[in-house]
């Protein structure tokens, strides 16, 4: 468990020690209608937080990478399978796709429920996005051509894994 989680589990519960501690105390001010508005108010805002922090805000982070990666995968797509670029525009594709592949895993991990796409998926799709880089601006070498085929079938299992559909005209 990292530390981010950890601090959120020790809110959580300190939270609830503490409403349980004055919970005496509570009960006897519930009857005040201004208390009782203020209570609940605060307590809609500490759940709703809670709700964004663990939950909505890194699957909302994760989404965004997963479409930065469909962006890059469309934008770079010439530089992937081109040979003989200017060495500039390699090196950013290569540097893009290496960026990307580490933020889908950071941005996967901070998810506290995954549901799809699975660990292994995620993991895969990191892999194949780092091959990418890899194999951007070998050149006309023999392995070019040889990880050609590989290259295409990677940002295919990308796609899949992601979920990103292959627009007509891509």
């Amino acid at each position: 468990m990292n530390i981010n989680k950890l601090k959120i589990l020790l809110l959580i519960i300190c939270v609830i020690a503490i409403i349980f501690i004055f919970f005496k105390y509570i009960l006897l001010w519930i009857n005040n209608p201004i208390f009782a508005t203020v209570f609940a108010g605060t307590l809609v805002f500490v759940i709703q937080k809670i709700f964004s922090d663990l939950f909505l805000e890194p699957y909302l982070n994760y989404r965004k990478v997963v479409g930065e990666i469909d962006n890059k995968l469309k934008f770079y797509g010439n530089v992937m399978y081109s040979n003989n670029l200017p060495r500039e525009i390699t090196i950013e594709t290569i540097n893009a796709l290496r960026k990307l592949s580490c933020d889908l895993e950071s941005s996967y991990k901070m998810m506290l429920i995954k549901i799809r796409p699975k660990p292994k998926e995620i993991s895969r799709a990191a892999s194949d996005l780092m091959f990418l880089s890899n194999n951007t601006g070998m050149g006309n070498t023999q392995l070019y051509h040889e990880n050609i085929e590989r290259a295409i079938k990677a940002e295919k299992e990308v796609r899949e894994v992601l979920g990103i559909p292959k627009l007509s005209g891509d």
